[in-house]
């Protein structure tokens, strides 16, 4: 009986703990970590500034419901609330970091995009 609860609890934590590495054969579906190509990790729970945007009064690379963010919220620490590699129209897929806080829909953070352009900075 206690090797089956173990088999179980070692299979739930291995699900959930997934990591998501920049490739061009990543998967769809939702992560616990991301690893961008420059080798910066990010994780659900992690701590992000948000830098300033890429194109003067909005950011190009933080949407919320499919408009660009403005830049009031610039320099200011959010928390990441989910990590999402989505697939394109061209079929590449692209990872994507979601946070709450401002307003009912999540702001979704292009995340390699957003690092280039430093539109987040990380730690």
């Amino acid at each position: 009986m206690n090797k089956i609860l173990l088999s179980v609890l070692f299979v739930a934590n291995f699900s959930f703990a997934q990591i998501a590495t920049f490739s061009s054969e990543m998967k769809e579906g939702d992560y616990s970590e991301y690893i961008s190509k420059n080798k910066i990790s990010i994780k659900s729970g992690d701590e992000l500034l948000i830098g300033f945007p890429s194109n003067g009064n909005k950011f190009t690379y933080l949407t919320q419901g499919n408009d660009l963010v403005d830049a009031r919220l610039n320099n200011i620490y959010i928390i990441v609330d989910k990590i999402k590699i989505m697939k394109l129209q061209n079929g590449f897929c692209k990872a994507y970091a979601t946070f709450k806080g401002f307003g009912m829909i999540p702001v979704y953070i292009d995340i390699e995009a957003a690092i280039h352009f430093n539109e987040i900075i990380t730690n």
